[in-house]
């Protein structure tokens, strides 16, 4: 016989285990609620003789109530005291972040319910009390390393997508201030493939990009996109046609989308896709 009493004053989680126990394919079970001078306390009493089938069901019932009734706050305590110099509204947008990532990260879920399941059934193996708050708070050291190293993950996605943000900001900003080029008002970007992009002027003149002289974007490595990217920001054209050869829209034609807006339009099979469909297959 095996008996085991759990703490808790929390009555959702009350509710939640009382109801999960009862799917539990486990005969032999008795469950009970009293409350003592502290605690509410669920008791089961296990008559059977599996005792390791008894513990493992126990303990995954558990580990499943931990993960959904504490896992938000240990990540909103992670963020308060690891990363407090963030506003409010960063703190929150981090921990939303967090808690989506997490949904569908099934490999750290299934990593973090191991942890809590592994810690759980050591402990019911040894003791017949478990006062449930103090067991998540002081006993799972490793499921809250593994949370606090996951939410530094999600911090700096957010430093990363912040400021990306607010460089597609500072650019909108630039070029809504700027005069557009007279003599290149409308522009026609072919967008063979990420590797391989061409700028022509509206009467199909090849633009220059390799001597771009504002290296706004990119201050490290020059890659065809940056040269194009750099002389669409220099040019600053009323109209960017982009014409899609081999590809869908990818990372630069989203940023490039972000930034001019209602300049840009995509087409895919007018005369010049056409064109360069052909000419891309012949010198292949």
């Amino acid at each position: 016989m095996k008996s085991l009493c759990i703490k808790t004053n929390n009555s959702n989680i009350i509710n939640y285990l009382t109801e999960d126990f009862n799917k539990l394919n486990l005969s032999d079970v008795y469950i009970s609620i009293s409350t003592f001078k502290i605690y509410k306390n669920v008791i089961i009493h296990y008559k059977g003789t599996d005792i390791d089938l008894f513990i493992n069901s126990i303990s995954s019932l558990l580990a499943n109530a931990i993960i959904l009734f504490f896992e938000e706050q240990l990540i909103n305590n992670i963020i308060n005291s690891e990363f407090f110099y963030f506003t409010p509204c960063e703190k929150n947008s981090i921990k939303s972040l967090a808690l989506s990532t997490l949904k569908s990260d099934f490999a750290n879920y299934y990593y973090n319910y191991n942890c809590i399941f592994t810690s759980l059934a050591t402990y019911i193996s040894e003791n017949k009390s478990l006062i449930l708050n103090g067991f998540v708070y002081f006993r799972l050291k490793e499921y809250v390393s593994s949370l606090e190293n996951f939410v530094s993950c999600c911090v700096n996605d957010f430093i990363i997508t912040k400021e990306y943000q607010d460089l597609i900001s500072i650019l909108k900003l630039y070029i809504n201030s700027k005069s557009p080029s007279q003599e290149f008002n409308e522009v026609h970007l072919i967008y063979i493939n990420n590797n391989k992009a061409l700028l022509t002027d509206k009467n199909k003149q090849m633009i220059s990009t390799s001597n771009s002289s504002h290296k706004i974007l990119s201050d490290i490595s020059f890659s065809n996109n940056d040269f194009v990217f750099n002389t669409l920001i220099e040019l600053c054209p009323e109209k960017i046609h982009i014409h899609l050869i081999h590809s869908t829209p990818d990372e630069f034609i989203n940023t490039l989308e972000l930034i001019f807006e209602n300049k840009l339009s995509i087409c895919t099979d007018c005369n010049i896709c056409e064109l360069y469909k052909i000419m891309s297959y012949t010198n292949e």
